[in-house]
């Protein structure tokens, strides 16, 4: 039986905690609105109350 030794250098922590930054950022930037209105800040998306139709004034000629 042979025996493997292994190690970790630090360039692959920084590639493991570059990997877990951008996917946190990428998670956020793609629910953003989402995020904003479960926290209360975003605009609730109601719509506009319809404006009645009215009829032309009558201009007297």
């Amino acid at each position: 039986m042979k025996l493997f030794l292994s190690y970790l250098d630090p360039g692959t922590g920084s590639v493991f905690l570059s990997f877990v930054l951008a996917s946190c950022v990428g998670f956020v930037s793609l629910y953003w609105g989402k995020l904003k209105r479960l926290l209360g800040f975003g605009k609730a998306t109601e719509k506009p109350a319809e404006k009645q139709a009215q009829p032309p004034a009558d201009k007297g000629v």
